[in-house]
This record gives structure tokens, C-alpha cells and sequence, in this order.
């Protein structure tokens, strides 16, 4: 996620300088030519491109407009994840009765609440498409990590285990019906945290319409010097420039934006909020020793 302040242009501009370059190639042949010959047969009006150029904006405001709104879904869900990884252990903590409090059941509640944590850093490495088992180990137990070793999908795995073990509790009279239900709503409300994430890592932004916004963005930019041929270089070159400029910069963020998984400066920082979440659980259980928030890079957070 980018920080507030401190975005470097280096970064505002990597991503579309050489459409730019390609830009500033193209107007300087175009005029370098129009100085060499007349063109003026090929002259066109002005409100041509200006249609396709309004075509563009409106289109480009659709497609931002929906990239967002995926970008803006996935912090809502991950919002939702800490809200409910906090109810989780919570009603580990509270439910139990005062004279059920016995040490097995202390140490099991310690496990599921500590594995929530594991969870939380596992569903954002998957949907990062890196090892789904880093960094969780420590937060396991023994025969919790052993079982894991083999399976596909571990975020799932973790919940099927936090479901044997709200069974456990319930089998060992430490929680009511009623709590187990409530124990079981709140894996439900993770397990559907967990669908929609995928749902939004796994649904491609259509490819076609992006290749085509591009084609037409071009063919703006390529009739544009036609309608602009009357008028002196001086003005035409930088308007054309800061044309481009805008268009591809505003095509850039929203192809940023649709993919919300991706690790990239602008995705949502599950790696900040799992460690985050971490540190809550750690300290619901009165653990003295926390682990550090996730530094910031220069001017985001992953």
C-alpha cells in the first residue's frame, strides 16, 4: 500500500516512460517531416480526435472506477479478517468457563489462537503466489506444521483444524452448544474472507478490453499532430506530451489497481496487516515479547 508522502517520480514514471518515449519519437518525425514536406492533404479536423479523445476519457474513468472498486474490496475484506481473527480469540479466551479452565484446555485455546495468526500469514502469501508455509512455523505446533507439509490449499487447512479443535472444546464440556455455533459463525465469516480474496486474486480484468483502451489510446495520440498541423510546434509538442502523459499514467493506476495480490507498492499490504494481527493475538494472550509491525519501504508498505 503507498504511504502518503515521499512517492518518488521515479516510480510515478517507470511504468509509462517508454510509451513516452514512443510518444516523443513519434512528434518529432511528424513534425521534422512536416517541415520537409507539405501535409497538409492529410490534415484532418480537430473534432476527430477530439471525439476519440472524450471516447477515452469516459472509458478510462469506467476502468479506474472498477479497478478501485476491486482495490477498495480486498482492504474491506482484509479489514473483515482482522475483525474476525480478533473475535476468534476472543471468544477462545472468554467462553470457557471459569472451572473449565483446565491446563489441556488452556493450551489447546493457546494453539487455535496462535494458528489464527498462521493462518492470517499463510492466505496472504497464497494469494501472493509465494510458499504458503513460510514464516508460520513458529506460530504452529508440532503436529499442526507435520500435517500441513502435504497439503494444497493450507489456509483451508488451518480452518479445518480450528473447526476439529472448536469440536474438541465442545466435546470436553468447555463451551455450550451455543458457543460452538458461535465459534463455528465466526470460521464461517473467515472461510468466506478467504473465498472472496481468492475470488478477486482469480478473476482476470479482461484482457481485450485493456489491449484495445491501449490501441485506441495510440490512435489518439497518432491523429492528434494531424488536427493540430496549422499550429506552431511550440504549442502543439508539449499539449500532445501532456496528453499522453495523462492518459497513460491514469491507464498505468488503474492496471495497478485491479490486482490488489500482486505485491506490488500499490496492492493491499496483507504482509503489514497479518503481522498486525499477529501482534494482537500475542498480546490478548499476555504474552510479554511481541514481534516488530512490518517497516515501511520509503513510501509504501506491503
Amino acid at each position: 500500500m503507498i504511504l502518503k508522502q515521499g512517492i518518488p517520480f521515479s516510480y510515478i514514471f517507470k511504468k509509462i516512460y517508454r510509451d513516452i518515449v514512443l510518444v516523443v519519437a513519434y512528434i518529432i518525425f511528424f513534425y521534422y517531416v512536416s517541415h520537409t514536406w507539405d501535409l497538409h492533404f492529410i490534415e484532418i479536423p480537430f473534432a476527430f480526435p477530439g471525439v476519440i479523445g472524450t471516447a477515452i476519457s469516459i472509458i478510462l474513468g469506467f476502468r479506474i472506477n472498477q479497478a478501485y472498486t476491486r482495490w477498495w474490496e480486498a482492504r474491506k475484506i482484509w479489514g473483515a479478517i482482522v475483525n474476525d481473527s480478533r473475535t476468534l480469540v476472543r471468544q477462545l479466551l472468554t467462553l470457557p468457563s471459569a472451572d473449565t479452565q483446565r491446563e489441556d484446555g488452556l493450551s489447546l485455546v493457546k494453539h487455535m489462537a496462535l494458528r489464527q495468526a498462521a493462518w492470517c500469514v499463510s492466505l496472504g502469501q497464497m494469494l501472493r503466489k509465494q510458499d504458503s508455509l513460510a514464516n508460520i512455523q513458529h506460530m504452529l505446533a508440532p503436529a499442526d506444521w507435520k500435517a500441513l507439509q502435504d497439503k494444497k490449499h493450507v489456509p483451508n487447512s488451518i480452518l479445518v483444524m480450528h473447526g476439529r479443535d472448536a469440536q474438541r472444546l465442545f466435546q470436553q464440556g468447555m463451551v455450550t452448544d451455543i458457543q460452538q455455533a458461535n465459534l463455528d459463525a465466526t470460521l464461517a465469516r473467515l472461510t468466506d474472507s478467504m473465498g472472496k480474496s481468492e475470488r478477486i486474486k482469480n478473476t482476470v480484468f479482461p484482457v481485450l478490453y485493456s489491449r484495445l483502451l491501449h490501441a485506441f489510446l495510440y490512435l489518439f495520440l497518432f491523429l492528434l499532430p494531424l488536427g493540430l498541423i496549422d499550429y506552431s510546434p511550440i504549442i502543439t509538442m508539449p499539449v500532445i506530451l501532456a496528453s499522453s502523459i495523462i492518459f497513460f499514467l491514469i491507464e498505468r493506476t488503474s492496471e495497478r489497481l485491479q490486482d490488489p495480490f500482486e505485491d506490488e507498492p500499490n496492492d493491499t499490504a496483507v504482509t503489514s496487516i497479518a503481522r498486525a494481527i499477529e501482534i494482537n493475538i500475542r498480546e490478548m494472550l499476555e504474552e510479554k515479547e511481541l514481534p516488530e509491525p512490518i517497516a515501511p519501504e520509503p513510501f509504501y508498505v506491503l
